[in-house]
């Protein structure tokens, strides 16, 4: 970031183009291996970057865990356009998202275990809870810092009423010693927690010149510390669903630590298969009437831009079909493909969005040619 804004306050004709070089941070390549997830921090950040200092050109390049120096060498030389590479062995690959459709059935939870919400209070968190009971839980827990006001104690007793037992838990998830307080009191009033939904979250927009470490650390403590926490308190679980953001893709301007914690997200859902442990990160697009994005300033731009968003039924019933998957990372989006095509939709600046607006991929150059 300080690189950035040195480079930004320097008049440079023409200005330098900027590299941000990773290893081992992207599931890429055979395997799809990820082994060091904090650096995925950095593809975050790099791309709020580009779109906030265009003239910079910024490029992510991602290393293998071992070797690749030779490659990078060639990237560095004969770089094209392409904003994110991933180099393994003799391969230089990009991302595409391509159209998908969940991999697993519905998944029946079990009425004598518990899981558990982060964010749980919240809009999103709250249709986790709903879902969740849907497909069998009589044990709900939701976590958040605060306690629930007059409407969240409606909707619990409405949870009540369809026969679940609500657990609110209150801790900040990203506070090692409130969490392990609160996970030891969850534990003397009901079952172990066999699954976890950490959609706990804080949007703090700001540009890359005006954030603060302060700000930055606000943005990233629920989502990287509380995942990280999480993961290590309850060790033992069926399912570990992460609620990521389409940030993390898109790397919007004014977003670069919420682009950077969803990135890191998206890593450490990779990185848990060395363990085998159950992890999926989901890089939710847009939501109506829930969410961060559901406000009346945001929703008509990114609609024009090409994104649609999902009502909280339609998202619903995506969690409920994706709960199952055997994949570590999903991006359910809803998009608006004649809006996405314009000159100016998403997939003009975004190439990872190329092919679900039908354009063509660009060729890969092979090793050691120039694009």
């Amino acid at each position: 970031m300080h690189l950035v804004r040195a480079l930004a306050d320097r008049s440079f004709d023409p200005a330098p183009r900027l590299f941000l070089v990773t290893r081992g941070s992207q599931a890429a390549g055979a395997g799809a291996r990820v082994t060091d997830p904090q650096q995925a921090l950095g593809w975050g950040f790099g791309g709020t970057a580009a779109r906030e200092y265009p003239e910079l050109r910024t490029t992510l390049v991602d290393m293998p865990a071992e070797g690749g120096t030779d490659a990078l060498w060639t990237q560095l030389r004969h770089a094209d356009e392409e904003p994110w590479v991933a180099l393994r062995d003799s391969e230089r690959l990009v991302p595409r998202l391509s159209r998908t459709r969940p991999d697993g059935g519905v998944v029946p939870l079990r009425p004598d275990r518990t899981y558990l919400v982060t964010g749980g209070l919240g809009g999103l968190g709250r249709v986790a809870a709903e879902r969740l009971v849907a497909l069998g839980a009589r044990h709900v827990a939701v976590l958040g810092r605060g306690g629930p006001d007059a409407g969240a104690a409606e909707w619990i007793a409405g949870l009540a009423a369809r026969g679940a037992d609500v657990h609110t838990v209150r801790a900040d998830v990203a506070d090692r010693a409130a969490l392990e307080a609160a996970l030891g009191a969850l534990s003397r009033e009901a079952p172990p927690v066999a699954g976890i939904v950490h959609a706990a979250g804080v949007l703090d927009d700001a540009t890359l010149r005006t954030l603060t470490p302060e700000r930055i650390a606000l943005v990233l403590a629920p989502k990287v510390l509380g995942a990280a926490l999480l993961t290590e308190l309850v060790p033992d679980t069926d399912f570990l669903i992460l609620f990521s953001s389409a940030a993390g893709l898109l790397g919007p301007a004014g977003q670069g630590s919420y682009a950077a914690a969803n990135a890191f997200l998206d890593a450490w859902a990779h990185a848990l298969a060395a363990t085998g442990r159950p992890a999926l990160s989901l890089d939710w697009g847009a939501w109506s009437q829930v969410g961060m994005a559901a406000d009346a300033d945001r929703l008509p731009a990114l609609a024009g831009s090409g994104m649609a968003s999902l009502s909280p039924a339609e998202g619903g019933e995506l969690f409920e079909r994706l709960l199952g998957s055997s994949r570590r990372r999903l991006a359910p989006i809803a998009l608006d493909r004649a809006a996405l095509e314009r000159p100016s939709g998403l997939a003009a600046a975004h190439p990872i969005l190329s092919e679900l607006a039908g354009r063509p991929t660009a060729a890969r150059p092979p090793r050691g040619s120039r694009p």
